[in-house]
């Protein structure tokens, strides 16, 4: 990106895009992932110019000292970008499934104390099997008409801690942009622990745009920040402006937290 001169990544097994609003680094996500032809569920609106931009993006093999361009096939098929959205529409569909089973339980237990305590209305026919169902406890009949075990419901962030979960399988190359985004900070140290572990220990390579310290502080990543021209990359994620920042912020609020020292 010329406007600050962001013009070649070296990618390690974590590599991370740290920037403010504006600065780039989703914008940088989505070039790699549709020069690669990385797997998306989310479309996303691309510029007049966007396609001519790309033609002009290369990129080559890790171990190559020329220009050969790197064989589509060498990226796992199942290497993905994952953005917002995705999280979004999905916390969306779980959330109109949770409802739709919670009528639909709620329809099953009108029917199961019917059943239960009115027998006016059976005929002969049904009475036996209908005697039957009555004398079996509300959880087993719930099963059978549901179709299935009750299911938990998870908020907005365990279920968009799953979503990413669920989709990086081994070996896989994998954009996330902002991960952060909906999840707590225990979900978010959890998904950062998680990506540490897929990439040293089963092949998973991750570029990740984010402003969170939990996601920057992990060991070992590589962190290029967008907010400097030209674009440089970071030898201690406690440099980043924003990370001082919030560093002054707290330490500016430091007598509230005093309670704590003794723990």
């Amino acid at each position: 990106m010329p406007r600050n001169q962001f013009r070649c990544i070296d990618f390690e097994p974590i590599t991370i895009l740290c920037g403010g609003n504006g600065s780039g680094k989703t914008t940088a996500l989505n070039i790699i992932a549709e020069k690669l032809g990385l797997n998306r569920d989310s479309l996303f609106n691309k510029g007049e110019l966007y396609d001519k931009y790309l033609k002009l993006c290369d990129y080559n093999r890790p171990d190559s000292s020329t220009l050969e361009p790197l064989v589509k096939k060498a990226i796992p098929a199942n290497s993905r970008i994952i953005v917002s959205d995705d999280v979004f529409q999905h916390n969306m569909k779980r959330r109109e499934l949770n409802d739709s089973r919670t009528y639909k339980k709620w329809q099953v237990e009108g029917e199961y104390e019917q059943l239960k305590f009115d027998f006016s209305n059976m005929d002969i026919v049904k009475d036996f099997d209908c005697r039957k169902e009555s004398r079996m406890s509300k959880a087993k009949y719930m099963r059978k008409h549901l179709g299935e075990e009750e299911r938990r419901e998870f908020s907005n962030g365990e279920s968009g801690f799953r979503y990413f979960v669920e989709r990086i399988e081994e070996p896989g190359l994998y954009l996330l942009d902002e991960p952060e985004n909906s999840l707590s900070m225990k979900k978010q140290q959890e998904l950062a622990e998680f990506i540490r572990v897929s990439s040293w220990d089963y092949d998973c390579q991750f570029v990740i745009a984010t402003h969170s310290p939990i996601f920057l502080s992990v060991r070992g990543a590589k962190i290029y920040d967008l907010d400097v021209t030209p674009v440089d990359v970071l030898r201690d994620w406690t440099e980043i402006d924003t990370m001082r920042e919030w560093y002054e912020f707290f330490m500016s609020h430091k007598s509230e937290f005093s309670r704590w020292d003794d723990l």
